[in-house]
Formats: C-alpha cells, structure tokens, sequence
C-alpha cells in the first residue's frame, strides 16, 4: 500500500557578526561581473590557516597540522588538519573544517557521476550557518538586512548571479548541538511577489496536481525527535537572507518561500550528525530526488516506502560503516594532495 511522507562546532576563529565591528568597506556586495578579484576562499573572516600568514604558515607546517588543502569545483579552499581526521576516526562529531571538506568532496564526485555543471549545486561552508545563528534576529529590519550582507560577503564566495542560477543550494547549520541541512530547491525558478503565479496547469504522469511551488527550503534532521528550541529563529533568518539577496539583484520583494520538513534516516548516535547531514546532502545531488522529496510533502507526488528506502538507504549509516568510508576518502585526498607538492 502506497505511503505518502509529509512531512557547535563553529571555527575558533568565527567572528560574530556585528554591524560595529565590521569594516563599512562590506556594506554594499558584488553582483559579481565574473572577474577573479571578486572571488574569496573558505573561510573569508581572520583564522590562523590563512595562505598568506607566512609565520603561522611555517608553524603549521613545522609541527604537521595539515592534513590536506582541498579545492575543488567550486573555487573554495578549506584545510583539513590532522586532528580533524582523528576526531572522525575515533567517532566524535566531525568539526566545520571536516564536514565543509566532506561536502565539498561529494559534490566533486557527483559532478563528475552526473554531469551538472559544477554551479548548479553550490555550498556554502559551515562559516556561514555559524554566522547565520549568531545574528540577532530581534535587531531592527534595518540592522537584519544589513548584517545579512555583511555576513554573504565574509564567508560566500558565489556571485548573487550564480546562487539565483542555481538549482539546488546547500547549507550545513548547526543548530544548538545538532547538524541539521538546509536545501534550497530551484531557485532558478524563483519570482517577485508582485509577479503573476505560476501559470502552470499540467499535470505531469504519476503526479496529483501541478508543480506551482518549485522554489522551497527543505529541512533535513536526522534528529527529529529532539526539535531544536531556536528553530523558528533559523526559519526566520534564512527567508530573510534569500530575500536579502533577492532585493539585492532584482531590487523587489521575494516570493514567499515554502519550508518543508524531509523525512530522513534518524541517527543512532549523536556524534553522526555531521556525517548524516553529508549523507543527505549527496541524495539531493542526485538528479532528481530533491523535487520529487519536495513533491511528496507539497502532495504533488507520492513516494512509497520502498521509493524512500531507495532513495536513502537507511542501512547505509548503521554502525560505523559510513565514517569508516569517510575515513578512507579524507586518507585518500591526503595522498593525492601530497603527491601534488
């Protein structure tokens, strides 16, 4: 019978974000005209692993705390050091650096499996959710959009162009102790909220009405019985900062954004909640499953349960099976980093 499902570790050296304490050189950002001077690496804000740093260079390297220099496909560079590798070897919550790295490296594999163009699914790194739930959402209107920019032009490194190009936009969030997900589906497809509707009324095979909400943010927790307390605060900040980046560009209001709560694979132990949220992450960079997982909660598309054990594998993140394989890809990207000096 068919069923339908509806459904911190933050950097050391993350500074909160406050209008007094940044420069008023970030008060304005770039809708980017794609030159190089317009790009910036992970993490944007002041941390000891900077490339540059010259003396906190020859420290690190002296005592081996890098692990490996990741790149990428999407020009962001994260170090690993080694004592992120121990803390996912031993079990342990895996930290900003490592679950940034982890993410980054899935999305490579799945560009090259699937063919996307690399900009078509962005991330953001974990500085930013770290950032997002420092902001004091009871400032003015005023103050929230302009730490909102400040807070994009620190830690993101995407033009405005390239994130409302995208088709999927993927934000690791750490919330009180949980690593939750966020997806941003098709915003591509986004609109004005003086915009007419979607005039869409066919109905597509195996479908129950017509997809008129393509535009959402799914909310994936592999904790769901522990509801975290802040988050109609996260709810509240990252509709904000969409439209934020909305008026921005196009210089109107957003549309209202549809938030949905994907049913997931609940963890077993509480330090996997790093490595679900990269686990849920690489099922959306599959072709096609975000919007038929949006679809099932918006009661467009129905997903039998045999579908959703398909799509998620649940079996896949019992025991330690999962970080064991994490384990070999971070050794693996260490040797191939080492080779490439």
């Amino acid at each position: 019978m068919a069923e339908a499902f509806s459904s911190p570790e933050i950097s050391t050296r993350l500074i909160p974000v406050q209008a007094e304490r940044l420069s008023s050189d970030d008060e304005s950002i770039s809708t980017g005209d794609g030159s190089p001077s317009n790009r910036r690496v992970y993490p944007a804000l002041p941390h000891p692993y900077r490339e540059g740093n010259e003396k906190v260079q020859a420290i690190r390297d002296e005592q081996g705390m890098l692990l490996l220099h990741y790149h990428g496909y999407l020009e962001i560079d994260v170090d690993v050091l080694h004592l992120d590798l121990t803390k996912l070897r031993e079990g342990n919550e895996v930290s900003d650096r490592m679950l940034t790295f982890l993410l980054l490296q899935s999305h490579g594999v799945s560009h090259e499996a699937f063919r996307w163009r690399p900009d078509e699914v962005l991330i953001l790194p974990c500085v930013f959710g770290s950032g997002l739930m420092a902001l004091d959402e009871n400032a003015s209107p005023a103050d929230v959009h302009s730490m909102l920019l400040r807070l994009h032009s620190q830690t993101v490194s995407y033009t405005l162009e390239q994130i409302w190009h995208s088709t999927l936009l993927l934000i690791p969030v750490r919330i009180e102790c949980q690593n939750v997900l966020l997806a941003i589906s098709n915003a591509q497809l986004a609109i004005s909220r003086s915009a007419s509707a979607r005039r869409i009324h066919e109905v597509l095979h195996g479908h129950s009405k017509p997809d008129r909400e393509p535009f959402a943010i799914l909310f994936l927790n592999s904790a769901p019985f522990s509801k975290p307390r802040r988050l109609p605060k996260l709810t509240f900040l990252i509709r904000k900062y969409l439209d934020v980046l909305w008026k921005q560009l196009y210089g109107s209001d957003l549309e209202f954004i549809d938030w949905v709560d994907i049913k997931v694979p609940c963890q077993d132990i509480i330090s996997d909640g790093g490595l679900h949220v990269v686990h849920n992450a690489e099922v959306l960079m599959r072709p096609g499953v975000t919007d038929r997982l949006r679809q099932a909660h918006q009661h467009i598309y129905q997903i039998k349960m045999k579908e959703w054990y398909s799509i998620f594998n649940p079996l896949l993140m019992r025991g330690d099976f999962y970080r064991h394989r994490k384990v070999m890809v971070v050794e693996q990207e260490a040797q191939l980093w080492q080779i490439d000096l």
